[in-house]
């Protein structure tokens, strides 16, 4: 799976968290979201390839969860909800600040590189 859709799964994976009493079906959800997670850790780890990257795989995931915890509709709103939503709109602007310092680190180096 690409990093993407390991995003896709974490945050059905943060939907699952927020909205647990809600959401139909959940157990289910879950058991799919789980299984397909382990099968693609499972695999790669057994034989790992060299031209792929695992930590954007990782870091899909991780973004996609972190997204889904501030855009996620919250059907049913408990007050720590609302310190968890401000504390994931902060790693993810944090995160992003960061992706674009070290993109344009990178794309400096590269054109000095060539110079």
């Amino acid at each position: 799976m690409p990093g993407a859709v390991y995003g896709l799964a974490a945050a059905y994976a943060a939907h699952l968290a927020i909205n647990w009493t809600e959401t139909p079906f959940r157990l289910l959800g879950l058991l799919v979201v789980f299984v397909a997670v382990a099968l693609e850790l499972v695999i790669p780890l057994s034989d790992p390839q060299p031209n792929i990257a695992y930590a954007a795989h990782g870091f899909g995931a991780l973004s996609g969860f972190v997204v889904a915890l501030f855009a996620v509709r919250n059907f049913r709103v408990v007050p720590f909800e609302r310190l968890i939503t401000f504390g994931a709109f902060t790693v993810a602007v944090a995160g992003i600040a960061t992706l674009a310092i070290v993109v344009g680190r990178r794309i400096e180096e590269w054109g000095a590189s060539e110079a």
